[in-house]
């Protein structure tokens, strides 16, 4: 498994924030690349399930899949996601593994905002993809984190 952490203080009340983080529509506004959401249902309990399709730079899509499975309200925030098929290529050839995320933040009040912490956990398969990506790609999970952070900032940004 691959874990990353990162954290930031974002110029905006944690309600605010928070609002952010459970609105599958304003989280997309924020991906690094174009996003359509192909469904997005409320599951019941406060869970909210969103399937989404990103356009990478070289004209590849990949299609995710991402559950809000727990959330105290301006507080905490956590999100599970698969992404299949994953693999090397952005062609489906390429694809032939799976990629599980969760992503923990955790909000606080702080003297300029809200302080967001974020852990996140990745898991790949089969054993190929994870060795690859586990190791060859290792930094990129990290670049993701600070770089979601880094947007997080920017939308609350004067």
């Amino acid at each position: 498994m691959i874990r990353t952490r990162g954290s930031a203080v974002v110029g905006a009340a944690p309600a605010d924030v928070y609002a952010l983080l459970v609105d599958p529509l304003r989280m997309a506004a924020l991906a690094p690349h174009p996003v359509e959401i192909l469904a997005a249902a409320e599951l019941g309990g406060g869970r909210r399930f969103c399937r989404i399709r990103t356009r990478l730079p070289n004209g590849a899509t990949v299609e995710a899949e991402n559950t809000l499975v727990e959330h105290v309200p301006h507080q905490r925030v956590v999100v599970v996601g698969a992404i299949r098929p994953f693999g090397f290529a952005p062609t489906s050839r390429g694809r032939f593994g799976r990629v599980v995320t969760r992503v923990e933040r955790t909000l606080a009040e702080h003297p300029r905002g809200t302080a967001v912490a974020v852990t996140a956990e990745v898991r790949i398969t089969p054993a190929l993809l994870r060795a690859y990506f586990g190791l060859v790609k290792r930094d990129q999970w990290q670049r993701a984190t600070d770089a979601d952070l880094a947007r997080l900032r920017a939308a609350f940004a004067g």
